[in-house]
């Protein structure tokens, strides 16, 4: 289900994001991506702001919320400790981290964001000066996000609650070399899957 919190020009206030996500949960999802990005300053503001409540709200309706680390390249901690979302930070094509992807929020996890095909406007923008096709390759922990979401719904699907969706995607998660970057490690799809499966 859409549901638009920002503006044409990627911009938007707490406030709608907030009303988004509740609208969203209490309206049935089960799966909320948040391609959002809060960094800087405002992420250490929001870290007591109403987006966790937000959070906590769609939790309790039986959502999981997963959201981009942003793209500063900074270390970040975006949410309150205790906040159930599952932040997602980028990785390359090589399963190394992005240059620009943030990182040290407490067990998140990286899925690929460079050079990501994605759905673009079909008039002029900054991003569509040469091509109004609709489509074209982005970077960004916001192309990273959907790829965690896509596989917490494979879990929903298998009949986890949203505590036991997220445990088993960050326990699946690959980080051989223990880069620090890539937080608990890259998603692992089928991993997780066979996880949930051996739950049952």
């Amino acid at each position: 289900m859409p549901v638009r919190v920002l503006g044409a020009d990627g911009s938007g206030s707490n406030a709608n994001i907030t009303q988004g996500i509740v609208w969203a949960a209490d309206h049935g999802a089960h799966v909320i991506n948040l391609s959002l990005g809060e960094s800087g300053l405002m992420a250490r503001l929001l870290k007591g702001g109403t987006l966790n409540q937000a959070i906590a709200h769609a939790n309790a309706k039986g959502a999981v919320v997963v959201a981009a680390a942003g793209n500063d390249s900074t270390v970040l901690q975006p949410y309150k400790v205790d906040t159930p979302v599952l932040v997602v930070n980028a990785a390359d094509e090589k399963g190394q981290p992005a240059s620009f992807t943030n990182f040290g929020a407490q067990n998140a996890v990286s899925a690929p964001g460079v050079d990501i095909l994605s759905t673009l406007p079909t008039y002029t923008t900054k991003e569509t000066l040469k091509d109004t096709s609709g489509y074209g390759k982005l970077s960004g922990t916001s192309m990273a996000s959907p790829y965690v979401s896509a596989v917490a719904a494979l879990l929903h699907h298998q009949g986890l609650d949203p505590a036991a969706i997220m445990r088993t995607i960050r326990d699946t998660a690959a980080n051989p070399g223990q880069v620090l970057k890539l937080g608990l490690g890259n998603v692992d799809a089928a991993a997780a899957v066979k996880a949930a499966a051996a739950k049952k």
